[in-house]
């Protein structure tokens, strides 16, 4: 669903495939901002982008749990380690 103003000033709403509905942001600007994630901190994209840090958290957020979903059981895993370095985010070993 986007929302749209008519001439007159109106409200309307119209149906679009590339907005989610009750988002605000399309899913392709969505998608960017998590693969931004990945290399950057979730601080510096929302001053990259000059959007709210809590913002980008929830679109992050959403993007990894829908990422997860679909990730099967993790299989032949023997070690299962979380390390945070100065450069890294997160490694998992």
């Amino acid at each position: 669903m986007a929302q749209t103003r008519d001439r007159l000033g109106r409200r309307l709403i119209e149906e679009a495939d590339f907005v989610d509905k009750g988002s605000r942001y399309t899913k392709r600007f969505c998608h960017f901002i998590s693969g931004l994630c990945r290399y950057m901190s979730i601080h510096a994209v929302s001053k990259h982008l000059d959007i709210r840090w809590e913002t980008v958290k929830n679109i992050d957020k959403a993007s990894l749990s829908t990422l997860l979903l679909r990730a099967k059981k993790l299989t032949n895993l023997f070690i299962l380690a979380l390390m945070k370095s100065p450069g890294l985010k997160a490694m998992i070993i």
